[in-house]
């Protein structure tokens, strides 16, 4: 197992093929490419990707653009995104961006990880766009 801060604003640790990615701080303009960076990094070495989102206030471009980038990435190497949403910010933007059909997206942490429960249904119910 690997865990690794970057910058400050970025955790990313990894074991047996999995890697979680989580923001330490709001995603934003001023650390969104730290956070891309991070999920980049291990779209390499790991066949699925967790983006961790669960601790995020608010959900944004800045964090929406860093998780599709990741998302090219992991559909071109033959591995999966999945997101940890977290909080209803989180939820509504990834089913207005529609990110919410290609990624698995969960309620949680715990839920994203591979074999313990299945992921929210596309559309995210009963999260109405704004």
């Amino acid at each position: 197992m690997t865990d690794s801060p970057r910058g400050n604003s970025v955790r990313v640790w990894s074991e047996d093929g999995l890697a979680v990615v989580t923001p330490l701080a709001q995603v934003d303009a001023g650390n969104a490419q730290q956070f891309w960076a991070a999920l980049a990094s291990v779209t390499r070495d790991h066949s699925v990707i967790v983006a961790d989102l669960s601790a995020q206030q608010d959900c944004d471009w800045h964090a929406m653009g860093a998780l599709m980038m990741a998302l090219r990435y992991t559909d071109a190497g033959g591995g999966e995104l999945r997101v940890a949403a977290g909080g209803p910010a989180a939820c509504q933007v990834m089913t207005e961006s529609g990110l919410d059909r290609p990624v698995a997206v969960f309620g949680t942490l715990v839920e994203a990880m591979p074999g313990s429960h299945p992921p929210l249904e596309p559309g995210l119910p009963g999260l109405e766009p704004a």
